[in-house]
């Protein structure tokens, strides 16, 4: 009796010994993809991987090298690890339906001889991967759903990293300098891009930018703060010297997302002119001399231009500067929002929010002119100072429209004659605000005879030490002196139920008067009675 038990015992742990080892057995399988079952599908029932059925559960490694047209996810799938294509030739392929979640890392490669531009490998289905994102010689594109990664990293020369409609999120940056350095572009025509960086080379890209960072539509969104958030680096073979990318005609936004970043790179039309617009709380700074044409729209946080110089702005095109936002102007030798032609802004409009500079800065030939809804434009921080900072002013006619809150131009105005520019014309609408517009600037010329016009139903006031030596016109609506600084030989003309308020004790003697079109009137005092 007791050999037998002892003998049961032996047997049932025995029997529980091959269990447990042949549970340990189990290993991922490399499965290639050939569509056996000619479904089209990648589940757990379909056997499409060379007559074997996939395993969700270890999981197995897919692997892709032939053309596979789209492949549908039928149900959520972990792989392992995913290949697509071969070093020696040009497969392509698209993926659709349920998630694809990887634990290891997708690497997209095809023929060496490709350049920028290769064969495409797509994705519209949501996709997870716990590791890296890797291509070479060919196009990952990623349409909607959402993505992650830990990382974008080429794994050979030429790949293209492409975001058109997905919600992306790379972890730990997209960086073209690792494993030796290759060539890698990243484009993004819509959907999000989220990532703390974003590095690629030198080289030069066939039909791209040089450094091959295309923004045409979506979301950039920086998830660190970042003194170089797009960056350059010199790969080994030495293209040379470059720092482009572009802005593409469906334009881009760049999300600060609470973040303060800086961009080095030049950003460059690229097929057409599209508009930057800043969002997201924190600060972007601009270090290069950025030639695109669409324009800049701020939308929340803050905007400084670093560095500007030689009559070149940082921007070019109109500059929006919406409610609660803010563009400081730093390091520049004056030029502030430039003056060469192609390298300036060419309209502004302030709504609410300010443009500031503790220095000079230029407003130059807008043939938009400058509207304001509210908001502030000054140099010399704000301070009125005749002999301050200024804003060096030429052809540029400034419109207020209604609101309950007043638009200011602080500092200094100096008016230039440049181009035949006789002065500024003022065209003030009247809204819930008590005074419209506040001038609190002084209001000085570089030629003699410059001209203030003041136009539209709404109040103007100017407050600043003011010494410009042409007419002051009033058309229509009220314009106050808080100061007596008109000209001593100047005119003042104030047409049909406009009216002129002065705000101050004392005289201010003028040329000359001429109320309601009757012509100058005589010498003698008069009040704004």
């Amino acid at each position: 009796m007791k050999s037998r038990t002892n003998r049961f015992l032996r047997l049932s742990l025995l029997a529980a010994a091959i269990t447990f080892v042949g549970n340990q057995s189990v290993r991922a399988a490399d499965l290639t993809w050939d569509n056996g079952a000619v479904t089209g599908s990648w589940n757990g029932t379909d056997a499409n991987w060379s007559g074997s059925i996939w395993n969700n559960a270890t999981p197995d490694n897919a692997i892709f090298n032939t053309d596979t047209g789209t492949i549908t996810l039928t149900e959520p799938i972990t792989a392992g690890s995913f290949t697509f294509g071969l070093t020696n030739a040009n497969t392509t392929g698209s993926f659709a339906g349920s998630p694809l979640s990887i634990s290891g890392n997708l690497l997209a490669v095809a023929d060496g001889n490709n350049n920028p531009g290769g064969p495409l490998l797509s994705f519209s289905n949501d996709v997870f991967v716990t590791g890296d994102v890797r291509i070479a010689r060919r196009v990952v594109e990623f349409t909607s759903g959402t993505v992650t990664a830990n990382r974008v990293l080429s794994a050979g020369s030429w790949g293209r990293f492409l975001v058109n409609g997905a919600a992306v999120t790379i972890a730990n940056g997209i960086d073209d300098s690792i494993d030796g350095g290759n060539t890698m572009s990243v484009v993004l025509e819509g959907g999000s891009l989220a990532t703390p960086f974003i590095k690629t080379t030198t080289a030069g890209f066939t039909g791209l930018p040089s450094d091959g960072v295309v923004l045409n539509g979506g979301t950039l969104i920086a998830t660190a703060g970042s003194s170089d958030f797009i960056q350059s680096y010199q790969e080994p073979f030495n293209w040379g010297t470059r720092n482009n990318m572009g802005v593409g005609p469906d334009g881009t936004v760049i999300d600060t997302n609470g973040f303060d970043i800086t961009i080095t790179k030049t950003m460059q039309d690229f097929g057409g002119a599209g508009v930057l617009t800043k969002s997201g709380s924190g600060t972007l700074t601009l270090t290069a001399a950025n030639s695109f044409s669409g324009g800049t729209t701020l939308n929340a946080g803050s905007l400084v231009l670093d560095g500007a110089g030689g009559g070149n702005s940082r921007l070019s095109g109109p500059l929006t500067v919406n409610p609660g936002t803010t563009v400081t102007l730093i390091n520049d030798d004056g030029t502030g929002l430039g003056f060469n032609s192609g390298a300036k802004i060419t309209a502004l409009a302030i709504n609410g929010g300010s443009v500031s500079s503790a220095g000079a800065m230029h407003i130059w030939n807008y043939p938009g002119g400058i509207t304001m809804t509210g908001g502030t434009l000054q140099s010399n921080g704000g301070t009125s100072d005749p002999n301050g900072p200024q804003l060096e002013w030429v052809n540029a006619d400034v419109t207020t429209l209604a609101s309950a809150d007043t638009a200011t131009i602080g500092g200094r105005i100096r008016m230039r004659a440049d181009g035949g520019a006789t002065g500024i014309t003022f065209t003030v609408a009247d809204g819930d605000a008590a005074t419209d517009l506040l001038v609190s600037a002084a209001i000085t010329q570089a030629s003699s005879g410059m001209v203030i016009t003041k136009n539209g139903l709404g109040t103007m006031v100017l407050s600043g030490a003011n010494n410009y030596s042409g007419s002051t016109i009033v058309n229509e609506g009220t314009l106050s002196l808080t100061n007596p600084v008109l000209d001593d030989v100047a005119s003042v003309v104030i047409g049909n139920d406009a009216v002129m308020n002065l705000e101050f004790v004392g005289n201010d003697a003028i040329g000359s008067i001429e109320i309601d079109g009757s012509g100058p009137l005589p010498a003698g005092n008069y009040n704004s009675a």
